[in-house]
C-alpha cells in the first residue's frame, strides 16, 4: 500500500509541476503605443507578462533594419508607408516565446 500511495503522491507533484511550466510564456503579449501611425512618428513596444528578469530577448522591426537584441521596451521610427510585422522573440529558460503584431504607417 505505501508504495501505490509513493507513485500516485509523485505522479500528482510532476503532473502539477510540468502544467505550471507549460503556462510561462501564455500570458506575454506584444503591446504598440499606436498600431496606426504617420511616417515618421516614434512607436513604443513592450513585452507585458511575466518574463524572466534576465530572459534574452530580439527584436525585428519588419522593415529591414537589422535586428537587434536588447530589453522588454523598444522604440522604434519607420520612414516609409506600408504595413510592417514587427517579431520579438524572448528567451526563457526553458522555451522561447515568440510574439507579432502589425503596424501601419501612414503618410501624414
Amino acid at each position: 500500500m505505501k508504495k501505490v500511495t509513493a507513485i500516485l503522491l509523485m505522479f500528482v507533484l510532476v503532473g502539477t509541476i510540468s502544467g505550471c511550466i507549460k503556462q510561462r510564456g501564455d500570458d506575454m503579449k506584444l503591446i504598440v503605443d499606436y498600431p496606426i501611425a504617420n511616417v515618421g512618428d516614434y512607436l513604443a513596444f513592450s513585452v507585458k507578462g511575466s518574463p524572466d528578469s534576465n530572459a534574452g530577448v530580439r527584436w525585428d522591426m519588419g522593415d529591414g533594419t537589422p535586428e537587434f537584441s536588447g530589453a522588454i521596451y523598444n522604440n522604434h521610427q519607420y520612414f516609409v508607408a506600408g504595413v510592417y510585422t514587427v517579431t520579438v522573440q524572448v528567451f526563457l529558460e526553458d522555451e522561447t516565446v515568440t510574439l507579432n503584431k502589425d503596424v501601419t504607417i501612414k503618410q501624414p
